[in-house]
């Protein structure tokens, strides 16, 4: 076992580091930029999710009117700084173990790689992402869903040491069973259609053009979201069950436990709102992965050739 961790990890991942480490300064820039880029709608989104009051029974404008009209612009971005502060080493990680994976699937690149190991290569970065930055996400979850009026946390770092103290360490992981599922369809479709929709326009090597890399990330976002959306929403709603924060949710269910308390979400929405409860949110976040999953590989391509111009000088 560890002489195969030694051939196909450690040595490509020495073979590649300077790939590697390019990788994570572009992905990680792009995530920062990107998800600036459309906080607001990225608020909104968690908001209709998980029932704060401002988006009740109103639509995208009235919702964002409301948002300015209680809390100002800033009000846009609350919970901005610790999804910037999450999505670094998340988007970090993802794309550059995404080329890792991909790396040791052709043994180096020397052999063509077919549109399912792109898709798995996808998976498995997604995944590795996700478990080393999920706390992170998990409060940034909670931050969003507080308003000026209602706050529970001062900051990340407080909300982060708040629930460790009053709710267990343990509670920071609450919904990750759902968000690997998630993850599974979402970062395998996202990267490996990426990929290869690239591959089929501009070729292996060739760049694509900033409009290139715009459209053929957007398709990316949009397809992933829409298979994995339903996975999102439960998630999101278990990482606020015991914020009770504005009555956003039923005291009662609060310390659900296992794959019951996944169970019990998903019967809570149906019961609720039938089937399309489990797309309360899409609009806006259709609005939003658009442009921030455009941004995001456009970004990430023009990050890397930067690097690679900086370091021909």
């Amino acid at each position: 076992m560890v002489d195969y961790i030694r051939q196909h990890a450690i040595k490509p991942l020495k073979d590649n580091r300077e790939s590697f480490i390019m990788d994570l300064i572009a992905g990680g820039t792009a995530g920062a930029i990107s998800r600036s880029a459309v906080a607001p709608l990225e608020r909104l989104k968690i908001m209709y999710m998980c029932g704060g009051h401002m988006v009740r029974d109103v639509g995208v404008v009235a919702s964002l009117q409301n948002i300015l009209r209680d809390e100002g612009v800033k009000g846009f971005f609350r919970g901005n700084g610790a999804n910037v502060i999450r999505i670094v080493p998340f988007t970090a990680t993802q794309f550059a173990s995404y080329q890792l994976f991909r790396s040791i699937a052709t043994d180096g690149n020397k052999h063509p790689i077919s549109s399912t190991n792109k898709f798995w290569c996808g998976v498995i970065s997604g995944i590795l992402a996700t478990c080393l930055t999920y706390p992170l996400d998990f409060i940034r979850c909670r931050l969003s869903m507080q308003t000026t009026n209602h706050q529970l946390y001062k900051g990340m770092w407080d909300g982060l040491t708040t629930v460790a103290r009053t709710e267990g360490f343990l509670r920071l992981y609450n919904g990750l069973l759902p968000t690997l599922v998630g993850i599974v369809p979402y970062s395998g479709i996202q990267l490996s259609m990426y990929d290869v929709v690239r591959s089929y326009i501009c070729g292996e090597n060739q760049k694509p053009t900033a409009s290139q890399a715009f459209v053929m990330g957007s398709l990316a976002g949009v397809v992933a979201q829409t298979v994995s959306f339903p996975i999102e929403l439960i998630r999101r709603r278990m990482q606020v069950r015991g914020f009770e924060l504005d009555g956003v949710v039923d005291p009662n269910a609060a310390k659900p436990k296992g794959g019951a308390g996944i169970l019990q979400e998903v019967t809570t929405v149906y019961r609720t709102d039938g089937i399309r409860g489990f797309y309360r949110g899409l609009i806006p976040n259709y609005l939003k992965i658009i442009p921030a999953a455009g941004v995001s590989f456009l970004t990430y391509e023009k990050m890397k050739e930067l690097i690679i111009r900086s370091r021909q000088k």
